[in-house]
């Protein structure tokens, strides 16, 4: 699959030579590096990313999730309409997002002799999501406030306070460090620069700790690939995506992941036994 577009910035690299350097961003691309592109499945689906045959399912799953999530909201109307005007505030904004995309594909997935990662949002930057991104832990902040707030008005009980209150400053904390982390990795991110943007929100899945692979043909004729990896502690859905490709491609794209992972785990095994 030759690179038509720079996977970066998304400047047409038609009539350029196969291997170079972008004369839009400056950023070299070659072939070593597999990209792939298409729309997000599972849990990496959006309003922003999904097929548009599949938005009315995901803006109705995203409502479902949010209300059983919360059952007190089907018992407060006041509430229950101001979670539906979010939901429907929030479809909107992610809707407006896949207007901005000028890649191949809603979603890009890069495949490298390190490792894979999906990159789920290909919009460019944006004030609202980096805004939560950068500064996300004041929302916590806020939260905590409220619950300390709720005791003293005697709202909610000393036992139930206390739970929850280590398990919000814990929540803080983490998310604190994870928004330094984002703010450290975008100061260097030119404007522009979607491989940059993203490679500060997403780490690649090495290839040693995928667990299963799955490229599955879907009813509408594309393919869904799913990769699973597991880490120390959990497991993760790195990537589930539908591509559309013939099946010549497929056989490639597989026997690529395939061979990607065996000599992955070859290493892996020799270095475990010097």
């Amino acid at each position: 699959m030759p690179t038509s577009v720079c996977p970066n910035c998304g400047y047409s690299l038609l009539g350029l030579e196969s291997i170079g350097t972008c004369p839009e961003c400056g950023r070299s691309y070659d072939q070593s590096e597999m990209i792939l592109y298409g729309w997000a499945r599972g849990s990496h689906e959006t309003v922003s990313n999904a097929k548009r045959s599949r938005l009315i399912w995901v803006m109705i799953s995203s409502l479902l999730l949010l209300l059983f999530s919360s059952p007190g909201l089907f018992f407060n109307t006041r509430y229950f309409y101001s979670a539906i005007a979010v939901s429907i505030a929030s479809a909107i904004y992610l809707f407006s997002r896949r207007q901005e995309v000028d890649h191949p594909g809603l979603i890009q997935l890069r495949f490298n002799d390190v490792g894979c990662v999906q990159y789920d949002d290909l919009a460019g930057s944006s004030i609202i999501r980096d805004g939560f991104r950068a500064h996300g832990w004041l929302f916590v902040v806020v939260v905590s406030g409220w619950w300390v707030y709720t005791r003293i008005i005697g709202q909610i009980g000393p036992i139930a306070f206390w739970f929850w209150l280590p398990i919000m400053i814990v929540s803080g904390a983490f998310a604190f460090r994870g928004c330094s982390r984002f703010r450290r990795a975008m100061r260097d991110v030119p404007e522009g620069s979607i491989a940059d943007m993203n490679a500060a929100r997403c780490k690649p899945s090495l290839w040693h700790n995928i667990r299963d692979f799955r490229f599955e043909e879907t009813r509408s004729g594309n393919r869904r690939l799913t990769i699973d990896t597991f880490h120390r502690y959990f497991a993760n859905n790195a990537i589930d995506a539908e591509i559309q490709c013939t099946n010549e491609q497929a056989e490639a794209i597989e026997a690529f992941i395939d061979r990607k992972i065996a000599a992955a785990r070859a290493n892996r095994l020799e270095a475990s036994k010097q």
